[in-house]
């Protein structure tokens, strides 16, 4: 996962805690951008020093060429756009091969604003809240694992659309109802923000088996990584159909987070 120079700290923790519990996140490699004003180390040593989770971290020199090749002409002559896609690039090419020597099976590359969750509302899936519960723990995996079996599919890349997050802000009321006490929901983004944007974004993001997946010679972007995953027709008939499996709840950075940093 990439982490940019907008993302405040405190984002990191509630995102560590929610995939190790939710996925169950085990293996991470972490980018810190260059212009970061802020270091994760400290926070990727709680998990890392009780062996909850194996994290490597990365600068740019682990995955950047020497020389860059792309143009800003081909991206609107915006550099700094231009550096972000090929940073992306490169990780994503170096990334999937590392975490494959390490025996990960399922692979997902999102941002720490992006959170991977079962896709509850999905048709295939209105009824199995008793058999996967959502405070469960791995219940992304839990409910891959259920819709195999149900269906015999063998997933080789999972498209998860993107729903927007942030647009306004839950009462304090609301967040806090049913909280355990001592947590201040107030600082947890999944729980201060409960409701989403209308819009929907068409550029999801992918969840690979590795396992199934034979060893990747052309990766593509973000939103396509490899030929195996959704073309962008189908992306669009997986969201029209509320067919999706899983999905990310992406949300939208505030200006109040960016100014602590």
């Amino acid at each position: 996962t990439p982490i940019h120079k907008h993302i405040y700290i405190q984002w990191l923790i509630e995102w560590l805690a929610y995939h190790y519990h939710a996925l169950p996140l085990r293996e991470l490699i972490v980018l810190v951008d260059p212009d970061s004003k802020t270091s994760p180390r400290k926070i990727l040593h709680r998990w890392a020093s009780r062996k909850l989770m194996n994290i490597t971290v990365w600068k740019d020199e682990d995955i950047m060429p020497k020389k860059v090749k792309a143009l800003p002409s081909a991206f609107d002559n915006n550099t700094g756009v231009m550096m972000h896609r090929v940073r992306q690039t490169n990780f994503i090419r170096k990334c999937v091969p590392a975490l494959r020597k390490r025996n990960a099976k399922w692979v997902m590359l999102t941002d720490t604003d992006e959170y991977v969750l079962p896709s509850y509302s999905s048709w295939y899936f209105l009824n199995v809240t008793n058999r996967i519960p959502r405070t469960s723990p791995g219940n992304v995996l839990r409910m891959l694992k259920y819709h195999e079996n149900v269906t015999g599919t063998n997933h080789t890349c999972v498209y998860m659309p993107r729903y927007f997050f942030g647009a306004k802000e839950s009462s304090p009321l609301l967040v806090q109802k049913g909280a355990p006490k001592g947590i201040d929901t107030q600082k947890l983004m999944t729980q201060r923000f409960l409701f989403r944007e209308s819009r929907q974004n068409p550029n999801g993001k992918n969840l690979i088996n590795l396992e199934r997946v034979a060893r990747i010679e052309k990766f593509g972007g973000v939103h396509k990584i490899t030929s195996v995953c959704p073309e962008l027709d189908k992306m669009y008939e997986i969201n029209q159909q509320h067919a999706a499996i899983v999905r990310v709840h992406h949300y939208v950075r505030h200006a109040e987070d960016i100014c602590l940093l």
